[in-house]
């Protein structure tokens, strides 16, 4: 049976005793059909609001006699007469959200921040499919990364699901990253004393943990380094395993190297403070009185470098 309503007797409204609805919100012409002489009169009765669209596994029961009284509420110039069916149920048409469907969005933005790293990132934990209310015009997941920093260890990547241009859902995905990278590790086992020397190092792909400082000792300070402990083979060695000795004092006259390039040229200068190697030394040019901050590469010996 069908409810008829006439709005200022040149709309009519055909409302059926059943209806699916797509979307999140419910509008005249989501439900019904609705006809008339005046075009723009119709298209503005179809959009009137009927407030929201029930969720998947529910159902609405539009009683006419409120209908009714909802657009008198909303159009109080139109005159609305009311016949037919008193009741309407309505049902949302639903799609599914495939779990593989969730994790590939959010796994896609994920590898997008680890992107140029040596890295391997894996879904774990449990996820569902997800039944939600077909979209009336777009559905849209739109993945974000929580943090910016890209580190080894638990990510958890938030999807928002959007219909029609409104959140509907966050979904929450868990994921664990394994990182590795090049980094120079001990050739053979050091015992603590030792003076360590650049061919006790050697370049090996090794993992990043959480929390794990890159702070390791760089080449320029190998030399003049005393172990601190006992270290075994493939050990990366940080600044905090290592005593690195002083071997410029200030006021000491050093080489100053200044490299431009393949271009090397050599001049005298005064240490401004004392240093280790592999520190950035304030010097002054002996010629000049000119200051600079150069690398220091040896007891006698910094360098400038020109770009």
């Amino acid at each position: 049976m069908l409810a008829t309503f006439l709005l200022a007797s040149s709309v009519t409204i055909t409302l059926p005793d059943a209806a699916k609805v797509t979307g999140t919100e419910m509008t005249v012409g989501a439900i019904a059909t609705v006809t008339g002489d005046d075009p723009a009169e119709v298209k503005r009765v179809e959009a009137l609001s009927l407030g929201y669209a029930p969720a998947p596994g529910f159902s609405r029961l539009m009683q006419a006699e409120r209908i009714s009284a909802d657009l008198k509420r909303l159009v109080p110039e139109l005159e609305l007469e009311v016949t037919g069916a008193l009741r309407c149920r309505v049902t949302p048409s639903v799609v599914t959200l495939t779990a593989a469907k969730l994790l590939e969005e959010s796994g896609r933005v994920l590898r997008a921040g680890f992107e140029g790293a040596d890295a391997k990132i894996t879904a774990t934990g449990q996820l569902s499919d997800l039944v939600i209310p077909a979209a009336a015009q777009t559905l849209e997941l739109k993945a974000s990364l929580p943090k910016t920093d890209a580190a080894a260890g638990t990510w958890n990547v938030p999807i928002e699901v959007r219909i029609d241009g409104n959140v509907y859902r966050t979904v929450w995905t868990t994921w664990t990253v394994e990182l590795w990278e090049r980094q120079y590790v001990l050739r053979r086992a050091v015992s603590a004393g030792m003076t360590l020397r650049a061919e006790d190092f050697e370049v090996a792909r090794v993992p990043v943990g959480p929390g794990v400082s890159n702070r390791t000792l760089q080449p320029a300070s190998f030399g003049h380094a005393v172990a601190r402990r006992d270290m075994a083979k493939g050990t990366v060695v940080t600044d905090g395993d290592v005593q690195r000795q002083v071997v410029i004092k200030r006021g000491d006259t050093l080489t100053l190297e200044v490299h431009r390039g393949a271009i090397v040229v050599r001049a005298l200068a005064i240490a401004q403070r004392d240093a280790r190697v592999g520190d950035l030394l304030p010097v002054r040019l002996e010629q000049t009185g000119k200051e600079l901050v150069a690398i220091v590469r040896g007891p006698e010996t910094v360098e400038f470098h020109i770009k």
